[in-house]
């Protein structure tokens, strides 16, 4: 687990452990966090973000339960400013605290040529961070092309966006740099057994990737799963 992402999941687990989070559930250097001071809507927390599908999402990571994946409840932009409400699912959860995404569709008006701020809240916790700019995007097709894309959140992470069943995302079982300009990324066989359900969501899997150089442009190498050597450029920098 890289410096960044462990201070991310340390602060945000002592912030809810505080305030009682998940109780019951309840960039380039992108999505380098500069989180506010504490308000009355919440504690501050740091979370990270990076630019998805062409810069027409963003994908938003902040730490939490493993079995209760958060979503984007409602999603505002205004001069520069993007301002998520973030929403856990009801039910009992797990008490683990793991990074996890969301994905944000972006309202008109973002251009992911341009930085971003982005600032979150959810149900006892307030987060910003500035996400830079990532010129030459080209906004994908969204669920309508299917297509999975990646942008980095921050040193040796990135976000991967994927399209299908919301209950069975891709379970990732390792990621390497593999060769210049390239992540290898496997994924965790599906049980033969294992029950989906049809719907077709747009979902975020953290990757954290070993000691990756800093300053190159890197396409991820996707195998396993339902994928079979598909090559995705990774928007941003390490």
């Amino acid at each position: 687990m890289s410096r960044r992402i462990r201070s991310l999941v340390v602060a945000w687990g002592a912030a809810a452990l505080a305030v009682g989070v998940l109780s019951g559930c309840a960039s380039g250097q992108g999505g380098a966090s500069s989180a506010p001071p504490a308000t009355q809507t919440g504690d501050a927390v740091d979370v990270g973000a990076a630019w998805l599908d062409g810069g027409a999402m963003v994908g938003v990571l902040v730490a939490g339960s493993s079995t209760c994946k958060p979503f984007a409840e409602e999603v505002a932009y205004d001069d520069g400013v993007l301002s998520v409400s973030v929403m856990e699912p009801d039910g009992a959860c797990t008490r683990d605290y793991v990074l996890r995404g969301l994905a944000v569709p972006l309202p008109e008006g973002v251009d992911p040529a341009e930085d971003l701020t982005i600032e979150v809240r959810g149900s006892g916790y307030v987060g910003r961070t500035d996400l830079p700019g990532a010129p030459g995007l080209t906004p994908g097709t969204g669920m309508d092309g299917g297509q999975p894309s990646a942008g980095w959140a921050g040193p040796g992470t990135f976000a991967l966006l994927t399209w299908g069943s919301s209950s069975c995302p891709p379970q990732v079982e390792s990621a390497a740099v593999s060769a210049p300009g390239e992540i290898s990324v496997a994924f965790v066989a599906p049980a033969p057994d294992q029950i989906c359900t049809a719907d077709m969501a747009a979902r975020v899997t953290v990757v954290e990737v070993p000691d990756v150089p800093a300053g190159v442009a890197y396409e991820a190498v996707l195998s396993g799963d339902s994928y079979d050597g598909i090559r995705i450029p990774i928007a941003g920098q390490p």
